[in-house]
């Protein structure tokens, strides 16, 4: 009966260890959240582009420059919602990236360039037309590959050459994401930083102290139990001789 309780009751005990380090040790990690995104503009507003701007100008309009972004994987990306208003069915707009970039990595020149735009047929990237009357969600993506470079500079432009004064676009909730591979294809979930304050620290620790304290006791225990039960199992067979 021994034999049997003793694995029953080591699983109970592990188990309320793993509780007792999921619910102490782990929120310590706090809350996970895409780093970076409050250097675009307030997701929670909305930026209006109309035609009566551009017309004073020029085509382009420059929603968000990004200075020293700090992107530290090879994949990134720049999410959002637009919608149009008033376009006629011959107009086209698109979004576009600029990703800029220094001769070498560590250096602050900006030596090269590239972009993203939004100029496909259907989907996330899909170009803006007439079509867009309800919010939707768009991509700009980028990837390094190899390049050991890191981003200096992020651009987002709103590209309108067609548009009229009657027609606008509206963008919200703009976020900038470090590590797109998920986008790009891979099983690998886009990476999430955690912050750890002080505080959480400390509650790392002591979870992990524990942790550790219980499974000593455990261990010492059912060692004692496996012993004493292997004693008795000798004297009844030598009370038997």
């Amino acid at each position: 009966m021994n034999n049997w309780n003793s694995p029953v009751r080591i699983w109970k005990s592990l188990t309320a260890l793993f509780s007792i380090i999921v619910f102490v040790a782990l929120p310590a990690f706090g809350d996970p959240e895409w780093e970076f995104h409050d250097k675009l503009p307030n997701p929670n507003e909305t930026i209006l582009i109309t035609g009566e701007v551009l017309e004073k100008s020029s085509n382009t309009f420059k929603i968000a420059e990004v200075n020293e972004p700090g992107i530290e994987s090879n994949t990134f990306m720049v999410t959002g919602e637009v919608r149009t208003r008033g376009f006629n069915p011959n107009s086209t707009s698109y979004l576009e990236m600029w990703t800029s970039l220094p001769a070498e990595p560590g250096s602050k020149q900006i030596a090269s360039s590239f972009f993203s735009r939004t100029l496909g047929k259907v989907g996330v990237m899909k170009t803006l037309d007439a079509t867009d009357i309800e919010w939707r969600k768009f991509v700009l993506p980028a990837t390094m590959g190899e390049d050991p470079r890191r981003p200096l500079q992020l651009t987002l432009n709103a590209i309108l050459p067609q548009i009229t004064s009657e027609e606008s676009i509206e963008i919200r909730n703009l976020k900038l994401i470090d590590d797109a591979s998920e986008f790009f294809g891979s099983n690998a979930p886009p990476l999430k930083k955690f912050h750890l304050t002080s505080f959480s620290l400390f509650t790392l620790i002591l979870g992990g102290a524990i942790a550790g304290a219980l499974l000593t006791i455990l261990v010492s225990k059912t060692r004692s139990k496996m012993i004493s039960s292997e004693l008795n199992r000798i004297k009844a067979v030598d009370s038997i001789d």
